[in-house]
């Protein structure tokens, strides 16, 4: 599943290409829309988006300063500009970076479609890990060396105080974490698909899975990762050198922390055929706690993400749905009632209910709108506003994909 966030200050447009992109068949996108640059800035400290449409012009905070905001907080977000045919030196440096294009306003949907599929097919290619794979049959040394591992755990288990200069002695060992900073603890249960496997197999696939820790978080983050049981692992996070202002705000080093260990997960589920399971604090501790709250995350047991509330959570999801049916529905919104992230609450939903839950959301609007044509109360752009459609021929063009008649066809079908 994958994020989409459309930003422009003309209202029609983005109403236009909200209403294109949310019922989009490449893939499971959830589409959310923002009608000026703020308004988007305010988007992505929220949640993490995979692909930005962005007007580069807008008044008070422009595209460029948009794209700035997003690569510092979520790099690997793909944008893509809509601009004027003359504005081309303006949006030079931009597209200069990688994973930024750009679109003539004045494109036809088709192409505007091709663009975010040719993102999606991108964002699909970077999860792909055959390169970390080829790298770790080609170089089999795990991510931190044997000493250096000890001497973590020895800190952990309480044989080194700070008074032992740790800082000194973790840098003269090349280990890069700094002790006197922030630090988060992440505790991670690997899960295997029932067979046994060779140790040399296991070493080969807990060193596969750190690489796809330093993948998705080394750009931004400092981390290291280590396996403290068999099939546990420590990962140690805390912002980057020269990132610290960045991260000024607590809550967003946690946002981005927890929206790219949901991608881990998902990428080592389908190349690696493994389940990870995560246990964090909200809080980040600097290195004088960091034993504490690592030895009590081990011992919580609370790996599984609440599981245990999972049919609670569905059924309070179906009926939030139900009562507001003609509001925002994204994946963002339900998944912040429920205190989950939007991905894990996605894949939640399909294993309870069978359903994928974008899917879910269009097939309650199709019933609702057969109930109200078959009612004959509202006219159909009544109808349209009431189920949260910009305009009544977007309502038109939903329905009649869906159930191949127009709605005032099926109306006077059921007369």
């Amino acid at each position: 599943m994958f994020r989409l966030l459309i930003v422009d200050d003309e209202q029609d447009i983005t109403d236009g290409l909200y209403e294109l992109f949310r019922d989009f068949d490449l893939c499971e996108l959830d589409v959310c829309k923002a009608y000026s640059g703020k308004e988007a800035l305010a988007w992505i400290r929220r949640t993490k988006f995979d692909i930005v449409l962005t007007d580069i012009r807008m008044p008070g905070f422009t595209g460029l300063q948009l794209m700035e905001a997003i690569r510092e907080q979520w790099p690997k977000c793909r944008i893509i500009f809509l601009t004027g045919h003359h504005e081309f030196d303006y949006v030079y440096s931009a597209i200069k970076y990688d994973g930024v294009r750009y679109l003539l306003k004045m494109e036809s949907h088709e192409t505007i479609v091709k663009e975010v599929e040719d993102a999606v097919h991108h964002l699909i290619k970077d999860q792909e890990i055959d390169d970390l794979l080829t790298r770790v049959h080609q170089y089999p040394e795990r991510g931190l060396t044997h000493i250096q591992e000890q001497f973590v755990l020895e800190w952990l288990n309480g044989n080194l105080l700070l008074s032992d200069d740790l800082d000194f002695k973790f840098k003269e060992l090349g280990i890069m974490i700094h002790i006197k900073r922030p630090i988060l603890p992440i505790v991670c249960n690997v899960e295997s698909d029932g067979v046994e496997a060779a140790y040399p197999e296991k070493l080969r696939l807990i060193h596969s899975i750190q690489l796809v820790f330093q993948k998705y978080l080394s750009e931004t983050v400092d981390i290291i990762c280590l396996e403290y049981e068999p099939m546990k692992l420590l990962c140690l996070a805390q912002p980057a050198v020269g990132k610290e202002r960045e991260w000024s705000e607590l809550n967003q080093l946690l946002l981005y922390i927890h929206e790219y260990l949901d991608t881990i997960q998902e990428v080592c589920r389908l190349s690696l055929h493994v389940v990870l399971s995560f246990a964090l604090d909200n809080v980040c501790p600097d290195g004088a706690a960091v034993p504490e709250q690592f030895h009590r995350l081990r011992k919580s047991g609370n790996l599984s993400s609440g599981d245990s509330k999972v049919a609670s959570t569905i059924t309070n999801i179906q009926a939030y749905i139900e009562e507001h049916i003609g509001e925002d529905l994204s994946l963002v919104k339900l998944a912040e009632m429920v205190h989950i992230n939007p991905s894990y609450l996605s894949r939640l939903f399909k294993k309870v209910t069978g359903k994928n839950l974008l899917y879910y959301i269009n097939d309650k609007r199709i019933d609702q709108a057969k109930t109200w044509l078959e009612e004959d109360q509202y006219k159909i752009y009544e109808i349209a506003e009431k189920l949260g459609f910009a305009t009544a021929p977007y309502f038109t063009r939903f329905f009649k994909k869906k159930m191949k008649v127009s709605p005032q066809d099926y109306r006077e079908s059921r007369r």
